[in-house]
């Protein structure tokens, strides 16, 4: 069940929702430029998102598909990055 709109709850579930969102588009922007750190923030935000749509799931299921995809692509790309080897130093061994 959601808060009612504009009451002390609803208010503190609709921020949290806009930083999640906020974070979403932060994700998408860190992945177009190729920056690891797209992982964590992919993350926190589905999760924040998730922790606010599942008491209203009936009717918000489209986003809960769309947070479930933001964890899968994380945990892709986290099991990605375990598996890549990394690159010998630039400078040797001494």
């Amino acid at each position: 069940m959601s808060p009612a709109a504009g009451s002390r709850p609803g208010i503190i579930i609709g921020g949290v929702w806009l930083a999640a969102a906020l974070l979403l588009q932060l994700t998408a922007v860190l992945v177009l430029t190729s920056r690891p750190t797209w992982r964590p923030i992919g993350l926190l935000a589905a999760l924040l998102s998730i922790a606010v749509l599942v008491p209203s799931a009936s009717i918000a299921l489209a986003g809960l598909v769309v947070d479930a995809a933001a964890l899968i692509a994380v945990a892709v790309a986290v099991a990605a990055a375990h598996r890549t080897p990394t690159p010998p130093s630039a400078g040797g061994t001494r």
